[in-house]
């Protein structure tokens, strides 16, 4: 039998006792923790806590798509409680939007899916079924066109805003990376004339 010549520090890929059993050094990956609800108004809104936290903001039991009508009422009133509760506190009011918003868009994307096998997409279609008509019902009974003139000025504001903070930002970077290239040219001129 003829031996391979290896360098010193070789390890083969595969060795005896490698080949029969298994490394058994990685660590068991944790479980997922118990959800939690972060508003107890809105049980449909869970945490989910272990190794990749996240929230699920359309959290139901798989129903038929005729029951899942009726949960999807029952959301959409737990909703709209969740937003009128919030009224006088601005603050209260802009984070309570961003959940419902969240939970419309999971709703959104549950319903898009027509081959939904999660069981939820009855729950879905009735929840937004419901946010229209509440549109449409807000549409005829507050000034829509002043309300969408303050969202835009606001977006426009943000935009500026945002447009400077970029530009100061890049203008930022610009300048450290071109004092970076001129003290790396120096120091490659000193180290040039100092060999001399």
């Amino acid at each position: 039998m003829s031996q391979a010549i290896q360098s010193p520090g070789f390890r083969p890929a595969v060795s005896a006792s490698t080949a029969t059993a298994p490394k058994t050094t990685r660590k068991a990956q944790p479980a997922l923790g118990p959800k939690v609800l972060p508003f107890p108004c809105l049980p449909f809104v869970t945490d989910q806590d272990g190794r990749a936290p996240w929230r699920c903001h359309f959290d139901l039991q798989a129903q038929t798509y005729e029951d899942g009508h009726v949960t999807g009422g029952e959301v959409f009133r737990q909703c709209m409680r969740f937003l009128a509760d919030a009224q006088g506190n601005a603050t209260l009011q802009a984070g309570r939007r961003d959940v419902v918003l969240d939970v419309i868009v999971e709703a959104g994307a549950i319903a898009a899916d027509r081959d939904d096998t999660s069981g939820r997409r009855g729950a879905a279609v009735a929840f937004l079924r419901l946010a229209v008509d509440m549109l449409r019902a807000g549409a005829g009974a507050v000034d829509h066109e002043q309300m969408a003139d303050v969202a835009l000025a606001d977006a426009r504001q943000r935009r500026g805003r945002w447009q400077v903070q970029e530009a100061t930002r890049k203008a930022v970077f610009t300048d450290r990376m071109q004092r970076a290239k001129l003290a790396k040219r120096t120091a490659a001129a000193q180290a040039a004339g100092g060999a001399l």
